[in-house]
């Protein structure tokens, strides 16, 4: 049991939040806010601040729900959520800088910016495997749960696809599920 909750960025809950409800139709939007907490349905009616420090439940409620209940279950639709989060999230200059970077580069920088928008939830830590494949290693991760791997695997397709690269891949191929740890290999060319 970890002595803090693990807590997140509002910035984050807010821009997923707004991916997901934006893949949903109205029925699945509706099916999606009746089933949460009324706690996390409080931070949908009067939103934190982007800074702000929140529990990061509320985010995984919002994606547990979107997957198991709007979206039936359905990767493809939890993929596209997290790939227009990354989207969004990037405004005009990174969109440029990224659109410059190498693949490896984006992924490494990406990992880092964990410790920026998660706080007593894990660590990520990124490393090239070949010219064309990185390993992104997840560790001590206390929100996990099997849905939480998929959006990962979107936003990492996500960054990818923002460097110009055409369809490229990550896949889980170790640890997820409910546990702390996992590796999402990604690869493209």
């Amino acid at each position: 049991m970890p002595k803090h909750e693990a807590e997140a960025k509002g910035a984050g809950f807010l821009s997923a939040t707004a991916a997901i409800k934006s893949v949903c139709t109205g029925e699945q939007w509706a099916k999606l806010l009746k089933a949460i907490a009324p706690d996390t349905a409080a931070m949908i009616t009067s939103p934190p601040m982007p800074v702000a420090w929140i529990p990061a439940k509320h985010g995984s409620e919002i994606i547990r729900n979107a997957y198991e209940v709007a979206f039936g279950r359905r990767d493809d639709l939890l993929m596209q959520c997290a790939k227009k989060q990354l989207r969004s999230d990037l405004n005009t200059i990174y969109k440029i800088f990224v659109r410059l970077a190498s693949p490896q580069y984006v992924i490494e920088r990406g990992a880092k910016l964990w410790d920026t928008y998660n706080r007593h939830n894990g660590a990520v830590v990124a490393r090239q495997t070949s010219d064309t494949s990185a390993e992104v290693r997840f560790t001590g991760v206390v929100t996990s749960f099997p849905a939480f791997w998929i959006y990962q695997r979107g936003a990492i397709v996500g960054v990818l696809e923002a460097t110009g690269l055409k369809q490229p891949r990550a896949v889980l191929t170790s640890g997820g599920a409910s546990e702390p740890d996992a590796v999402i290999e990604a690869s493209w060319g």
